[in-house]
């Protein structure tokens, strides 16, 4: 269950809104569930008949229904490694879209990144194409990667990291996704926004003003909604007009400001 567990922690840690559906859930689970499922049959089959897998005796005599439980048990080790190099692959995904979110709606986003969990994310799809490599060198029989104790630690310290960095910047991200969810509710009235060009013009212009004269933009907490409330506009005002009329995102335009005062 390590990476659906993953998947699961980062679409929590950096969806502004939307909830992870039990459908969307029950997907991702399919392969861990059944992996337990057989191994489970497999530990209720009699203890003599498990010990000839252990010591590789002969099982010709033995019951098909023991023997498919084997051969699924096997297949299921590079397929449960492969769902673990894609959702590491996935995560990858996530957090550069997580990151290009956060630029529209904060000046400063060190304090929202999560590049934890890219490191995170680089160690287990490592790890899982070393094992399924490993598993293309056994079938033709060339010595294992990884030995048991190896993979076992690999696994714990994976676990750790996840949990002790995703507890850590959990309450955090907290504003992340508040922001960010005001700018998806931003962007989908942007079709219908009465938004025209005069009032768009006007508030470029207090935008303008207000990076001269208060020179807001020195704040390094400063966000999409806390500049639309200085200005007295709406938060998704103020995004579309940045986007379609300054042509810049919310990050761009101030941090243009703070390398303008840095170079003068």
């Amino acid at each position: 269950f390590i990476g659906p567990t993953f998947l699961f922690q980062v679409l929590l840690l950096t969806q502004p809104k939307k909830a992870i559906r039990r459908r969307q859930i029950m997907r991702h689970l399919a392969l861990p569930s059944l992996v337990v499922v057989f191994i489970t049959l497999f530990l209720l089959f009699p203890s003599d008949m498990r010990q000839l897998v252990y010591s590789g005796g002969d099982l010709n005599e033995l019951p098909v229904s023991f023997l498919f439980t084997i051969l699924a048990l096997y297949l299921f080790v590079p397929a449960v490694h492969l769902q673990w190099f894609f959702y590491a692959c996935l995560v990858f995904i996530i957090q550069q879209r997580h990151r290009k979110r956060l630029k529209r709606v904060f000046a400063s986003t060190e304090n929202y990144e999560i590049f934890w969990v890219a490191g995170i994310a680089a160690v287990l799809g490592f790890f899982a194409l070393a094992a399924l490599v490993s598993f293309a060198g056994e079938l033709f029989g060339r010595p294992h990667l990884f030995n048991p104790v190896l993979s076992s630690s690999t696994v714990l310290v994976f676990v750790v990291l996840l949990s002790v960095h995703g507890l850590r910047q959990a309450p955090g991200l907290q504003a992340a996704r508040n922001e960010m969810h005001a700018e998806d509710d931003a962007l989908t009235k942007y079709s219908k926004s009465a938004l025209d060009h005069e009032h768009a013009k006007r508030i470029a212009g207090k935008l303008h003003r207000v990076m001269e004269n208060q020179k807001v933009y020195r704040d390094a907490n400063l966000s999409l909604s806390k500049l639309a409330q200085m200005i007295g506009s709406s938060p998704n005002y103020v995004s579309q007009t940045l986007n379609e009329h300054v042509g810049k995102s919310f990050f761009d335009y101030i941090n243009a400001w703070r390398i303008d005062e840095a170079q003068g």
